[in-house]
């Protein structure tokens, strides 16, 4: 699969971390991932942001991994916060995941609640290979 990212270059597009769009050629196998957060199954995992946005990447690099695909597959992103404040710390913790990938499309969105109340953040990856 080949993808290009395509760019406006603008000031506010690299403030954010992401792209207008990304064109993917040659794809055989699209996923879309549910919603990640930092529930374990049984509890939240880590009170604030940065370490909630961890851990919710570090579930969609496991459920990648497991359609064999990694940070690089990622053509589209959805990130849901609580809270629009909390978006400069959720961008910093998200940063290294895409740093070697570039980043990808994506939609910030504020919403009123999550699953459970904890929850400060989840975010949704389309993959492609």
């Amino acid at each position: 699969m080949k993808k290009r990212i395509i760019s406006s270059e603008k000031r506010w597009e690299k403030g954010f971390d992401f792209s207008q769009g990304v064109e993917a050629e040659g794809v055989n196998r699209v996923v879309w991932l549910a919603g990640q957060t930092s529930y374990d199954g049984e509890k939240v995992v880590g009170s604030d942001i940065g370490a909630q946005t961890r851990l919710a990447y570090g579930y969609i690099l496991e459920y990648l991994a497991k359609a064999g695909m990694t940070m690089s597959s990622i053509v589209y992103e959805r990130i849901n916060l609580t809270d629009m404040a909390m978006l400069e710390d959720a961008l910093k913790a998200r940063h290294g995941f895409y740093e070697d990938y570039g980043f990808p499309p994506a939609t910030f969105t504020a919403v009123k609640a999550l699953a459970l109340p904890e929850l400060l953040i989840e975010i949704e990856v389309v993959a492609v290979k």
